[in-house]
């Protein structure tokens, strides 16, 4: 998945063979019925189809953090919606 080119780690999107960028991210975790909500996060996304591969290092300090009931740095309303109704049914 990965290749080095003069020194950089150049990665292939496991999904569709594109390449992937290292960026930092806003990145929402589900953990139950809660979301949580994390900025900066190291990431790769890809620039074809961008998906998202999170380092192993955000990953575990995310779920460290969630574990840990870490006090947030602030608080955000996430309204939440039934998709079923505003679709059109099959007969």
């Amino acid at each position: 998945m990965a290749s080095h080119n003069e020194g950089c780690i150049i990665m292939k999107c496991p999904l569709c063979g594109g390449k992937m960028k290292k960026e930092n991210i806003e990145y929402e975790k589900h953990w139950g019925k809660k979301i949580y909500s994390f900025k900066k996060v190291p990431a790769f996304v890809c620039v074809s189809c961008a998906d998202v591969l999170l380092t192993g290092e955000a990953a575990r300090a995310m779920e460290d953090i969630i574990a840990g009931k870490e006090k947030p740095e602030e608080y955000i309303e996430v309204p939440v919606y039934s998709l079923d109704k505003h679709l059109v049914k099959a007969s």
